[in-house]
């Protein structure tokens, strides 16, 4: 399971496994604000930033899958 949330000021997902994939932050309109690939994970944190939009989209490609999230500070 994963768990993709906001605690002012960072973006947090947790997993209840290690897992290794890509996260990318963009705003509704596909502006990318930050894309990464990430290795063995079971915890992931961001910190927003003043420039990005008040709602982004966070995904994470994992295992063959996608988790999708929109998050509004």
């Amino acid at each position: 399971m994963i768990l993709i949330s906001y605690v002012e000021p960072f973006i947090i997902v947790q997993s209840d496994k290690l897992i290794s994939g890509k996260m990318i932050i963009k705003s509704k309109a596909d502006r990318i604000f930050l894309s990464d690939n990430f290795h063995n994970k079971e915890y992931i944190h961001v910190k927003v930033q003043s420039s990005w939009t008040k709602s982004v989209v966070v995904m994470i490609y994992t295992d063959g899958a996608e988790k999708k999230k929109v998050i509004t500070f």
